[in-house]
C-alpha cells in the first residue's frame, strides 16, 4: 500500500496498530542502551517477522511447526514468554516493571512485551 502524499510504502505494523505513536516507539528503540543484535530482534518482533517454526513450516523449510525444545507450537509469543531463555528474560522484565509501577508482576500483561499500548 503506497502513501499517495509521500510516495513511500506504509509499514504493515502501522496498519495493524494505527493508534500507536510509532515515531515515539522507533525513537525509544533507537535510543535504548542495547546491542545491535537485540535491537534487530526487537525490530523483527515489532514487525511480526521473527523466524519461528510456524513461519518456516508454512513455507516448508521445516517439517513441523513445533518448538524444538518443548514440542509446543513455536510462535513468537512462545519463544518470548514461555520457553527457554525468553521465559527467564520476560519474568525478570515483568518483575522490574511491576516494581516501577508499584504493583504485582502478575498484573503486568504479556501484551506489553508483544506490542505497544494504544
Amino acid at each position: 500500500m503506497l502513501r499517495a502524499e509521500s510516495g513511500t510504502q506504509e509499514m504493515r505494523i502501522t496498519r495493524l496498530w494505527p493508534h500507536t505513536d510509532w515515531p515515539t516507539v522507533w525513537k525509544n528503540v533507537g535510543k535504548a542502551p542495547v546491542s545491535r543484535t537485540n535491537r534487530a530482534e526487537w525490530y523483527k518482533i515489532i514487525h511480526d517477522i521473527h523466524p519461528t517454526n510456524v513461519r518456516h513450516h508454512k513455507i516448508r523449510m521445516v517439517p513441523t511447526d513445533k518448538c524444538g525444545d518443548c514440542a509446543t507450537v513455536d510462535t513468537v509469543e512462545h519463544r518470548l514468554i514461555e520457553c527457554g531463555e525468553g521465559k527467564h528474560i520476560w519474568n525478570w522484565t515483568r518483575e522490574r516493571l511491576a516494581r516501577m509501577l508499584g504493583t504485582e508482576p502478575e498484573r503486568i500483561p504479556v501484551e506489553w512485551l508483544m506490542r505497544p499500548p494504544i
